[in-house]
């Protein structure tokens, strides 16, 4: 096939629709998630502890500045903070507070 015919081609199938740009809907934004701190720490097992009581009550946790703290050679500059939806704050308070860390 030639120059000429390739191109016959291709403004042929855009004649018939093919090969137009469509609108595409933007796909859904979930809500964000809001967070709230439920304690600080730079103890690495107490962190752990609570991580674990959480866990156990069926609290979903996080622990944030986790890897700051490991970058400022865990001099206790940057305390890892363990957090939990807003949604779960008041239950995971009791729970720490029943076990003594609230």
């Amino acid at each position: 096939m030639t120059d000429a015919g390739a191109w016959a081609t291709i403004s042929a199938g855009r004649n018939k629709g093919q090969g137009k740009c469509r609108a595409v809907p933007p796909p859904a934004v979930a809500k964000p998630l809001m967070m709230q701190t439920v304690t600080v720490t730079n103890d690495p097992v107490r962190l752990s502890f609570l991580r674990a009581l959480l866990r156990d009550a069926g609290i979903e946790c996080l622990v944030f500045d986790e890897f700051a703290s490991l970058m400022d050679g865990s001099i206790g500059a940057v305390p890892r903070r363990l957090v939990v939806a807003d949604a779960d704050a008041a239950r995971a308070r009791l729970v720490l507070a029943e076990a003594g860390e609230g």
